[in-house]
């Protein structure tokens, strides 16, 4: 990485190497990947489509890059889980909490039907029968998962 060009073979992310931050999950969906870290930063590259949009659908991430930058969620929380679909992502904070950010087409993201497109990181209300708690989250092209456990 490190280059507006694609890759031709699979190599290093030396930006996210020099950190000091070791990555413990790499998520990829449609022309962007995002990194998270150990300490619970999340790191964002690629591009967007000639229209401007992301993907088909709405905005994901504004000036997306071809090398990663932080990306903040709600003031700084930190990141527990991350998955990132075909113009959408979400996030599971350490907190509990899920966000979502970009296409809410066919209410992809969690907020209902009648709510556009998001782009900055947006709480989705989630309920979790009071014996579990959210564990993971995972993203598919045009659908948003959380998984949950019950707790201990």
């Amino acid at each position: 990485m490190g280059s507006a060009r694609p890759a031709e073979e699979p190599g290093l992310v030396h930006d996210l190497m020099d950190m000091g931050d070791p990555v413990k999950v790499v998520a990829a969906g449609g022309l962007t990947v995002a990194a998270l870290t150990e300490s619970g930063s999340i790191y964002v590259w690629g591009r967007a489509s000639a229209s401007g949009k992301q993907n088909g659908g709405g905005p994901t991430f504004t000036d997306l890059e071809a090398i990663p930058n932080y990306c903040e969620v709600d003031g700084g929380k930190d990141v527990e889980d991350l998955a990132l679909g075909e113009s959408h992502a979400i996030a599971l904070t350490t907190d509990g909490d899920v966000y979502v950010v970009g296409s809410n087409r066919n209410g992809r993201i969690g907020l209902g039907r009648g709510h556009g497109d998001v782009s900055t990181w947006t709480k989705v209300s989630v309920h979790v029968p009071t014996d579990h708690r959210a564990v993971a989250v995972a993203a598919g092209p045009r659908c948003s998962f959380i998984l949950t456990a019950q707790k201990p």
